[in-house]
């Protein structure tokens, strides 16, 4: 078997987020300053509210720019999930019982069903645990990446996990 093989973010995405981010904190700010004095109070409440959205996107596009780790690794004992919802951390290659490349939520997504995915799940926040139980419905898949968060060919990507896998 082959060394370990990393697939990169896709920092593009997180850049665009962050300039948009900040630029829609900058003006609710603005708007927020100029208002102050004579603007009703559900108007300045939904402008702090919309300027506390911007602010967390920026906080969180910032991190994800500032993570090295690769979105996706594959090593000798399994594969490292660092991108995905889920963000499922190292899998055995065993526990991967299936692979593929397929529509879902309007576009091709990459779609990576395990023996055991209850033992990821209750790892996780309430609200992920129920995005990923609702992806686990949908796809019976517990890992979904979007080729848009990754570097690389997102078929090329599932034929090097099912080989490695043994699928």
């Amino acid at each position: 078997m082959a060394g370990d093989y990393h697939i990169k973010r896709n920092k593009a995405l997180h850049i665009r987020l962050l300039v948009l981010s900040l630029l829609g904190a900058g003006v609710s700010i603005y708007y927020y300053l100029e208002r102050l004095i004579g603007a009703s109070f559900f108007m300045m409440l939904l402008t702090s509210m919309i300027t506390i959205f911007f602010l967390f996107v920026v906080f969180t596009s910032s991190k994800m720019l500032l993570n090295r780790k690769p979105a996706l690794s594959l090593t000798k004992t399994g594969l490292i999930d660092y991108v995905s919802l889920a963000s499922a951390g190292e899998i055995p290659w065993k526990e991967i019982k299936s692979v593929k490349f397929e529509h879902y939520i309007n576009s091709q997504q990459i779609l990576i069903a395990l023996h055991h995915p209850e033992k990821i799940i209750e790892n996780l926040s309430y609200m992920k645990r129920k995005m990923v139980h609702q992806q686990l419905e949908d796809t019976g898949a517990i890992i979904v990446i979007n080729p848009k968060m990754i570097h690389g060919k997102p078929q090329e990507i599932v034929n090097k996990i099912k080989r490695r896998a043994k699928i």
